[in-house]
């Protein structure tokens, strides 16, 4: 489901759509970049949840260069994806990351999937998890989100030898930032506080540029009020001893 506090920024929406054209067949990469914080991960989510009743399965693996530490990294992930589609009977027979590509390619390449994968830094992570075109069925839909353009130069090949002169072009659209992208409804303990639009879209870039989370945020409108409220208290004189 996509939170509550998501605001849609229908253009960008419509535009990652249309390179998307889902419906068609074959099979499509979308890369979806920009800088950190930009809102990749939160217009993806819900394209995402508009997108994923057209298909028979869907997979959204978030913060996919965080988790990606090796040694277990790449076969937890992979086990991950896979899950969404088979039960851990058959995730439990992969012991290395190459018997779960052969793994991956079994399990989808006879499916329509919706698979995201958020937050790419590298393209062995893209390679691991989504490197052929033909691991999937005809009208499966791929997005990867990253920061680094340069992933994409990439082109994404077929397993099979008949196929492999035939490469895949992934399709690229560069984020634009909008503020209006993520808001935040915060009524928090003792402070009901009706923020701006532009109050809202200012805390969550706090942190020299990075995103504090839901959590963080509310506790951080906790402290400013409190502050704001003791410092008003002071100017008054309203906050002296009883």
């Amino acid at each position: 489901m996509v939170p509550e506090h998501l605001v849609e920024d229908n253009a960008q929406l419509e535009a990652i759509m249309k390179l998307l054209d889902v419906g068609s067949a074959g099979v499509c990469f979308v890369g979806v970049h920009g800088m950190g914080g930009i809102g990749k991960t939160t217009l993806t989510t819900v394209l995402y949840n508009k997108l994923s009743s057209h298909f028979e399965g869907c997979c959204f693996l978030q913060d996919v260069r965080v988790h990606w530490q090796p040694p277990s990294g790449p076969l937890d992930l992979q086990k991950k994806l896979l899950l969404h589609f088979v039960g851990s009977s058959i995730t439990d027979q992969i012991k290395d990351a190459d018997g779960g590509m052969k793994m991956i390619k079994r399990v989808l390449c006879m499916k329509r999937v919706l698979l995201v994968l958020d937050d790419v830094d590298d393209e062995e992570q893209f390679e691991k998890l989504a490197g052929k075109f033909d691991w999937f069925g005809s009208g499966s839909r791929i997005i990867i989100t990253t920061r680094d353009e340069r992933i994409f130069t990439t082109q994404v090949e077929s397993s099979s030898t008949e196929n492999r002169n035939q490469p895949k072009e992934i399709l690229r659209y560069a984020i634009q930032r909008n503020d209006n992208v993520e808001a935040l409804s915060l009524t928090s303990n003792g402070c009901n506080h009706n923020l701006t639009n532009e109050e809202l879209t200012a805390l969550p870039k706090l942190r020299h540029g990075k995103r504090l989370s839901k959590q963080k945020t509310f506790t951080l409108v906790d402290w400013l009020c409190s502050t704001f409220r003791i410092a008003i208290l002071k100017v008054t004189g309203m906050g002296g001893a009883k």
